[in-house]
């Protein structure tokens, strides 16, 4: 396989990519989900080793229990460590940037109904 296949070779690459997702409760507003997005795209922007194009910050589902933006950008550098210490960066800033707008991450939630059962279900069950 290795002889009919074209061989990545990992060292050779100029740039890694970073590609997540962030959850925001639902009750966020819309103009702070929007500021949010763009004050996350000017973050990347400012690292110098973050590619030229701006990165992709959008907000793109409605999750079972969180509104999700899309957070995708390019890091001019081969080395690992590099790349883990840009990308920690800008999650640590990524939460400065959603703190700073009252805003707050979504975790998985249920939400559960009960209704109420008739009396006379209850009278009968008794007798």
């Amino acid at each position: 396989m290795m002889i009919d296949q074209p061989l990545d070779n990992l060292t050779l690459r100029q740039f890694r990519r970073a590609n997540f997702s962030i959850g925001l409760l639902y009750d966020t507003p819309i103009a702070t989900m929007q500021a949010i997005c763009e004050d996350i795209r000017q973050a990347i922007a400012e690292h110098d080793l973050t590619k030229s194009e701006p990165g992709v910050v959008h907000f793109t589902d409605f999750g079972e229990s969180s509104l999700n933006i899309l957070v995708l950008y390019f890091v001019e550098s081969s080395d690992w460590g590099e790349y883990m210490r840009l990308k920690e960066a800008v999650n640590y800033r990524i939460i400065e940037i959603v703190k700073s707008h009252g805003a707050d991450f979504a975790f998985p939630t249920r939400t559960i109904h009960v209704e109420e059962l008739e009396k006379s279900f209850l009278v009968k069950e008794r007798n």
